[in-house]
């Protein structure tokens, strides 16, 4: 083998190396995009079955529409569980009044626990009543099951969140927020909390999850 056909052996044996790493570390297909994998858990104020949905607040939430409607599991349509157009929202306020929503998957919500897998989370953006300008959504791993009114409560470890607040004004439907290998934590929560620009409808829909 000369030089040069050497060269090239060692180059195409590099490549194929990075393609397998690449392969290895890649994504579910559906992770990328804004539409939660087929078979991900939904939970919202507007879901029957699936994972566990709930608030902490000193303030009653508004009954709203605009949500998610279709299967849990998501795509599935051999599910009975069905999730509505019903979401909920708050006015938001500076002067101390304070709400944040939790969205539950694994064993708080009686589903099998998510300790060692991956959890890949999508957020849906209601149309009606959700035009707060900066949303903050947070991601947490806990083994208890979040009935403090502490925030957060105590054995919570908070994992990601998106990178940005989430601009419910100008953003709505479903979109991809990220994801978190859990470690030793057999649920996985998502919470949103109303702090923000005075006077804005803070809306909370469906969130999904998928754990693999």
């Amino acid at each position: 083998m000369n030089h040069l056909t050497s060269r090239i052996a060692r180059c195409a044996v590099a490549m194929l190396g990075a393609a397998v790493m690449a392969a290895a570390t890649a994504m579910p297909a559906g992770a990328v995009g804004n539409s939660p994998d087929k078979g991900s858990i939904v939970a919202g104020p507007n879901c029957d079955g699936g994972a566990r949905f709930g608030e902490s607040t000193s303030i009653w939430p508004t009954p709203a529409g605009g949500d998610y409607a279709g299967y849990n599991p998501y795509g599935v349509s051999l599910s009975d569980d069905l999730c509505t157009t019903a979401s909920e929202f708050v006015w938001t306020d500076q002067s101390n009044v304070d709400m944040t929503w939790k969205w539950f998957e694994g064993t708080a919500s009686g589903d099998g626990s998510v300790a060692g897998r991956d959890c890949y989370v999508w957020l849906y953006i209601p149309t009606q009543g959700a035009g707060a300008y900066s949303a903050r959504y947070d991601v947490w791993g806990t083994d208890d099951y979040g009935l403090s009114e502490v925030n957060p409560p105590a054995g919570w470890h908070w994992l990601f969140w998106p990178g940005h607040n989430v601009d419910q004004d100008t953003t709505s439907g479903w979109i991809y927020i990220g994801q978190h290998t859990m470690g030793n934590y057999p649920d996985v929560v998502v919470t949103l909390t109303n702090k923000d620009t005075a006077n804005r409808e803070i809306g909370a829909g469906s969130v999904a999850f998928h754990c693999v």
